[in-house]
């Protein structure tokens, strides 16, 4: 194998043994995986080439066979390395979707709400994201900024890039209020629509935006969500689940 990785590869190899790949810039990383579908060729370009086509690692590992052979460069074997290896990552992914809490009913959620963000008056409002699968359950949470002040251009861009990674299917938006009963101002009724038009336009669901201090309070159990227009078609299709008092079992 060590013939493989001749010069900056023998560098790439050795640097990902001692430090791990979390650190690797996009191209670093998709140079690093090159290297095990063309032996002996420098694979440098085609990595930026890659990366300036579909964005991201996870774009890649996204695109079908397809659109990895219209990349100059790309050859079969590539393009099914790549297609077999985001399939590899969806199928890791999925086995672990049950092992997580199922949040796609308030009556679930509120518990787990309370038990993350447990109110104290000293500390710091924050604003977090939480996605869902498709089934429900949690696929990552994410502080979006140290404060409730969600709707910057800075802060949807990361919400955005880590809503495509994830590939989540729902979203709750969650702002923690210390110390104090949290509840809408106008500024989130006037980011909250087109935000979730635009989420609804990716095919991703906004499912409800919730207050944590003092209480919990639901934008969605509320009827805010209706009135100012931020449920799309598909997401009330989620309004039963999600609103419904499960059945729980009898102790």
């Amino acid at each position: 194998m060590t013939e493989f990785f001749d010069g900056h590869r023998l560098r790439l190899r050795l640097r990902a043994e001692d430090e791990g790949i979390e650190d690797f810039k996009t191209h670093e990383l998709l140079e690093f995986l090159l290297c095990y579908s063309i032996p002996r060729k420098d694979v440098k370009e085609l990595a930026h080439q890659l990366e300036e086509r579909f964005g991201n690692i996870s774009g890649v590992l996204n695109a079908d066979v397809h659109s990895l052979l219209s990349v100059p460069g790309v050859g079969r074997r590539t393009a099914d390395f790549f297609a077999a290896l985001g399939e590899a990552a969806r199928a890791y992914q999925n086995s672990h979707w049950t092992d997580r809490p199922l949040l796609n009913n308030l009556y679930l959620l509120t518990p787990f709400l309370r038990k993350k963000f447990p109110s104290a008056p000293n500390q710091a409002e924050q604003t977090w994201q939480f996605l869902l699968s498709r089934d429900g359950y949690l696929l990552s949470g994410m502080m979006l900024c140290d404060s409730i002040l969600w709707g910057e251009e800075e802060m949807i861009r990361r919400s955005l890039d880590h809503l495509l990674d994830a590939h989540a299917h729902s979203l709750l938006l969650v702002l923690v209020t210390p110390g104090r009963p949290g509840r809408p101002e106008p500024y989130d009724l006037v980011h909250l629509e087109p935000f979730s038009k635009m989420l609804s336009s990716m095919g991703i669901h906004m499912l409800d935006c919730v207050f944590v201090g003092t209480d919990v309070y639901s934008m969605h159990y509320s009827g805010d969500f209706t009135r100012s227009k931020t449920l799309n078609q598909a997401s009330f299709a989620l309004r039963e689940t999600y609103l419904k008092e499960p059945d729980f079992p009898e102790t």
